[in-house]
């Protein structure tokens, strides 16, 4: 029966010890040549919201707490090894919303919600050139994904 306890516990533990969170993906890539790296906090995001006239944008902005961007030029087995980190978030407690391969690109999106509140935001794109990730906490929407989509869509234009 000892045995039996042992191994649960040693299965339960191996598990965890291979999760990833948002944070250990950041210090894995943020030293690496080239590498830029920002945080913003929240009152360095209601500082920026201070001109904004969008009221969709100021809302989702006032729901954020903390944000970190990362952007790493890319080799084939960079970009490998980024996508093997920021899919074993999932481990680490985190729910995919979305993993898709589109014109090139490989888009991450992971979520961690504390009821109808996605509490943590991951979104990742992995592409020829370069891996970037996006990291929110806050107290945010469903609808905000669909707002961030849009303001992607507006700085390809």
């Amino acid at each position: 029966m000892k045995k039996v306890v042992l191994v649960l516990v040693l299965a339960v533990c191996s598990h965890f010890a291979f999760a990833q969170s948002p944070a250990d993906v950041i210090n894995a890539f943020k030293d690496s040549p080239k590498a830029e790296f920002i945080e913003l906090p929240k009152a360095l995001l209601k500082m920026a919201l201070a001109g904004e006239e969008n009221a969709e944008t100021s809302s989702f902005i006032n729901r954020v707490d903390n944000m970190k961007m990362l952007s790493v030029p890319a080799d084939k087995k960079l970009r490998t090894s980024f996508l093997e980190h920021v899919r074993k978030m999932e481990k680490g407690g985190f729910e995919k919303v979305l993993d898709m391969i589109e014109d090139g690109s490989t888009i991450l999106i992971y979520s961690k919600t504390n009821g109808d509140t996605i509490s943590e935001l991951v979104l990742a794109e992995v592409d020829e050139e370069e891996c970037e990730m996006m990291y929110l906490t806050g107290n945010l929407k469903v609808e905000d994904l669909e707002m961030l989509q849009n303001l992607d869509e507006g700085d390809e234009e």
